[in-house]
């Protein structure tokens, strides 16, 4: 019984290391299956990943626009073509608000000439009558 008992038991051992080799090479087989799908969605997604990059830059340049940019109507729209024509406005606009100020200086000094003038018509017809005065006089 006991030699009978203990082939059984060899036997069961057999079976289950059978198992296990079964076990441990599917296990393999499903390791190595999945790090070829891991390597091919890790492939897959490096060139997404690289026209994604591609779509940015091109996206990118669209909305700012060329790195050399003069502000050049003949240019599409863009980000940097806008600031090029902001500065320039900008720039115009101060030079704008030093001719109004000029402006305005040179009317103040055109009132100053004008109230100086008038007061040499009145003082020279103040002469012409005193001088018509004395030759009515003499």
């Amino acid at each position: 019984g006991t030699d009978r008992t203990l082939e059984r038991v060899m036997q069961d051992i057999d079976v289950v290391h059978a198992q296990i080799r079964r076990l441990s090479d599917a296990l393999d087989a499903a390791t190595m299956e999945n790090r070829q799908l891991i390597q091919a969605e890790a492939a897959s997604l490096r060139e997404r990943l690289g026209d994604l990059s591609e779509e940015v830059n091109t996206y990118n340049n669209e909305i700012w626009g060329p790195e050399e940019c003069d502000g050049s109507d003949m240019l599409p729209p863009s980000l940097r073509r806008l600031d090029v024509q902001t500065n320039r406005l900008q720039m115009r606009m101060a030079d704008m608000a030093k001719d109004v100020a000029s402006l305005r200086r040179l009317d103040g000094q055109m009132a100053e000439v004008t109230q100086s003038q008038n007061q040499v018509e009145t003082h020279i017809s103040e002469l012409t009558a005193l001088s018509e005065a004395l030759n009515e006089r003499a």
